[in-house]
């Protein structure tokens, strides 16, 4: 998270103040569902060998152990989490955490992204395999609302559409090229101000 928030900070998206621990308490809370998911990630209890980068035969999931992981996750574990994370967003401390759309109200940042990326990709299959959030996303009306705010910005449609673009190309030359050419074309990340 140390390169994400120097980034964030690089790009004014990761503020200070109070406005930094309520994105700091939302970026770990969804680094602590990350963690959850290593298993059916990599189909192993453990990461990667930090030494090797191989996963440990000893630690491999059989198929029941990944399927037992799956309906845990799903059924107790990530809807708890998200409704933990829901709480916090509803919760803001002051009126401006309250009025815009996004985690920090009229500022966009790096938990806002976050939480766009983890939760369009749980609602879609592609963050994870085998998890379905669909038991609990409705009442996530706070959550819902920064993922379509996110979802309108202008920098993540154009975002978007490179990366679609690129994954249709499918050309790493190609995929450079459109990377070159969308850099710096809209700077104003925070456009919707």
């Amino acid at each position: 998270q140390g390169i994400l928030r120097w980034a964030g900070r690089l790009t004014g998206l990761y503020p200070e103040g109070f406005l930094q621990l309520r994105v700091d308490a939302i970026c770990e809370a969804l680094s602590e569902i990350n963690r959850m998911l290593v298993p059916l990630w990599y189909s192993n209890c453990l990461p990667r060998n930090p030494a090797s980068g191989e996963l440990p035969v000893e630690s491999q999931l059989s198929e029941q152990q990944k399927d037992g992981v799956q309906r845990v996750l799903n059924a107790e574990y990530l809807p708890a989490k998200l409704q933990q994370i829901e709480r916090v967003l509803c919760n803001g401390h002051d009126e401006a955490t309250q009025k815009g759309p996004f985690v920090c109200g009229t500022f966009i940042s790096i938990a806002d992204l976050m939480v766009y990326a983890m939760v369009s990709g749980l609602r879609d299959g592609s963050y994870a395999t085998g998890i379905d959030i669909s038991s609990c996303i409705l009442a996530l009306h706070r959550t819902q609302s920064i993922v379509e705010a996110v979802s309108k910005h202008p920098w993540v449609q154009s975002f978007e559409a490179a990366t679609k673009e690129m994954l249709e190309l499918g050309s790493k030359t190609e995929c450079m090229k459109i990377l070159a050419r969308d850099v710096g074309k809209d700077s104003d990340l925070h456009g919707m101000q």
